[in-house]
């Protein structure tokens, strides 16, 4: 549905929020200063996170160092457009934009959308007309009001008059109203808390890059559940390093970090990198990682006793008999890992499924994927009845896929569902 016809069934609306990628149109300041004025008069807070992602045909069009050099001069002109009297007086509407060689947003501050990813080529583009009004939250919501209420009549009690028929609304003056109570919760931008805190304080899923650590940041997120650390696209730069900890605390709160994907790093400097993290974090129960990042670490015993005490769930990201692959390695793995509930993983022998159903007695549900270039169904024959005589429940599925089979197996063990 086009918005303009929607916007003109929803007069009254007081509070929009969007968010969408892939779609140019949304970055036109003109055509959204237009349509509020005339679709949506009532209109308090206006809220978006508008991207767009470059793709070949941009190139193709403008070619490939101009069009770079377009395309800049393109949105940073969109951006100013939003820089405009309209934006930030009347609606207290502050900007600011981002680009790296893929794509480029345009977000209102507080940024809105609860994921960002930081990259080495990320560039990050300040509001420098920041609003420097001395008025009040409650001043500016009766101005805005006494703008959208033209041409209407209200009484005391938020009443509204229409001919002469008497009809009960939501209040555009009741200072008690549920849209104030938002507006005050909702933190305005001035010129002197104009900070990085503030500005990211949605984002919950974050992906940090690690050659971002090797510059000076001025990002800071400070509510994150769940962080992946990338590595260097240098192949000789790919272990977490205990510099690259010390600035992630600098950019990141990590006391609310509850997931950590760690699939891409392929060493740990030492052990104390982690434990800095899981010192720092301690809501963190899930980890997703390759064995060979964190096996070389098993013998530091303090590690071991938060990785024990803290982790709840585990995804392997690589195939799990290439590093935990004798008995003894096992054990620790299931020692150091007791207190699991869930594990997603790769295999290439469902009997090492059946060793960890019987060594992790907290074990609820376990998800796995095996390959195999035959039909692998005489494979896991023994291994299905093994799976009733334990009588937990599983589904298997082999599913062909460009030159071979991929084995989707799921148990679960007891009553609990994953």
């Amino acid at each position: 549905m086009n918005f303009k016809i929607f916007a003109k069934q929803i007069p009254n609306l007081q509070i929009l929020t969007i968010s969408t990628r892939k779609n140019r149109d949304m970055f036109e300041a003109n055509l959204w200063e237009h349509l509020i004025r005339i679709s949506l008069p009532h209109l308090i807070t206006f809220n978006f996170n508008f991207g767009y992602i470059y793709d070949c045909i941009d190139d193709c069009i403008y070619g490939c160092i101009y069009g770079c050099i377009y395309k800049r001069y393109l949105y940073k002109y969109m951006f100013d457009e939003f820089q405009t009297n309209f934006w930030q007086e009347q609606y207290n509407c502050f900007t600011e934009y981002i680009n790296d060689k893929q794509s480029i947003f345009i977000y209102t501050i507080p940024y809105i959308s609860n994921t960002f990813e930081l990259t080495p080529n990320t560039t990050r583009y300040y509001n420098t007309m920041i609003n420097k009004t001395n008025e009040s939250d409650d001043e500016i919501i009766i101005k805005k009001r006494k703008q959208s209420s033209n041409d209407q009549q209200f009484n005391e009690k938020g009443y509204q008059y229409i001919n002469n028929e008497y009809k009960q609304m939501v209040s555009l003056l009741d200072i008690q109203s549920k849209t104030d109570i938002k507006l005050r919760k909702r933190k305005r931008i001035e010129s002197n808390n104009y900070n990085k805190i503030d500005i990211f304080k949605n984002v919950t899923d974050l992906t940090l890059h690690l050659d971002i650590l090797t510059k000076e940041c001025s990002y800071y997120f400070a509510n994150v559940t769940s962080l992946r650390l990338v590595p260097s696209i240098i192949l000789g730069q790919r272990m977490l390093t205990n510099q690259h900890i010390q600035i992630v605390k600098t950019i990141v709160n990590l006391f609310n970090l509850k997931h950590l994907n760690i699939e891409g790093i392929y060493g740990i400097e030492n052990a104390l990198v982690l434990l800095e993290i899981f010192k720092q974090s301690p809501k963190l129960s899930s980890i997703t990682f390759i064995p060979k990042a964190i096996i070389q670490s098993f013998d530091d015993d303090e590690l071991c006793k938060y990785l024990n005490k803290m982790i709840q769930k585990i995804i392997l990201t690589d195939y799990f008999e290439y590093h935990i692959n004798t008995s003894e390695r096992m054990k620790q793995f299931c020692q150091i890992f007791s207190n699991i509930e869930y594990l997603e993983c790769k295999i290439n022998s469902p009997d090492n499924l059946l060793l960890l159903l019987n060594y992790l007695p907290k074990l609820s549900s376990i998800k796995a994927i095996d390959k195999n270039k035959c039909y692998p169904e005489r494979k896991f024959f023994q291994f299905e009845n093994a799976l009733r005589r334990l009588n937990v429940i599983f589904n298997i599925n082999h599913v062909f896929i460009s030159e071979y089979y991929e084995t989707r197996i799921s148990i679960w063990i007891g009553n609990k569902i994953i």
